[in-house]
């Protein structure tokens, strides 16, 4: 006669729940401060390896992943490959988007000008009015916030929230100051029921702050505080 052993389930001992719950504290306060350093496109990907650390203790040994059947810390291990190469060409993405803009507008005019000339054209004066006619574009606030990606977290014809509050009505909440403050110190002012220390990093990432003139500084801080919810 046989008897089937019922499976057990593992008891983690109480001292390494403390010691993963210490950590997990440490790398939390790490990643405050981490948020608060300027480290340029490095600060997203910092902060994401952070958050992936501490996700592998709360698997490993909260939800006692460490002691499972093997099958799935296998799936486990695939889903987080694929996560991570999936989000590395975002982050790709975001931190070099903006590069085309260090092109050297010299360079640019001298090929124009070759080009014009192979096709019978005159240089100079169609596309210096085309440049002026262009600038006013180039610093128009609705066309800036799409430049510089705020419509990926950001709705600004509707009050819905995405990521991060809706900007509907955000001149009528803020003064032009605490807009512009709210740009270059983000955790300065912070919509109640969203998290802190989400924007810099983000902005960082892009190289914002870097590329950013006060031209278009001055034009994205007006085109905001025009919005009034209307």
């Amino acid at each position: 006669m046989s008897h089937d052993t019922p499976h057990e389930h593992h008891v983690t001992p109480i001292k390494t729940l403390a010691l993963v719950l210490a950590a997990l504290m440490s790398l939390t306060v790490l990643t405050v401060a981490a948020s608060r350093v300027h480290m340029g496109f490095l600060n997203v990907p910092i902060a994401v390896g952070i958050a992936m650390v501490k996700a592998s203790l709360v698997v490993t040994f909260f939800m006692a992943l460490k002691w499972d059947n093997k099958v799935n810390a296998l799936v486990l291990m695939i889903g987080v490959i694929f996560v991570v190469v999936f989000l590395s060409f975002t982050l790709f993405d975001t931190a070099f988007r903006g590069d085309l803009d260090n092109v050297d507008s010299k360079t640019i005019g001298e090929e124009q000008r070759a080009a014009d000339l192979l096709l019978g054209k005159t240089p100079g004066e169609e596309h210096a009015a085309a440049a002026t006619a262009a600038e006013p574009a180039a610093l128009d606030g609705a066309a800036l916030t799409q430049k510089y990606l705020c419509t990926s977290c950001h709705i600004f014809d509707a009050p819905t929230a995405m990521v991060g509050p809706s900007l509907f009505d955000v001149g009528s909440r803020l003064s032009p100051e605490k807009i512009r403050e709210s740009i270059l110190d983000p955790d300065a002012v912070v919509a109640e029921g969203f998290p802190g220390g989400l924007m810099k990093p983000t902005l960082d990432g892009m190289g914002f702050y870097s590329k950013v003139s006060d031209a278009e500084m001055d034009a994205l801080v007006n085109y905001l505080a025009s919005l009034k919810g209307n």
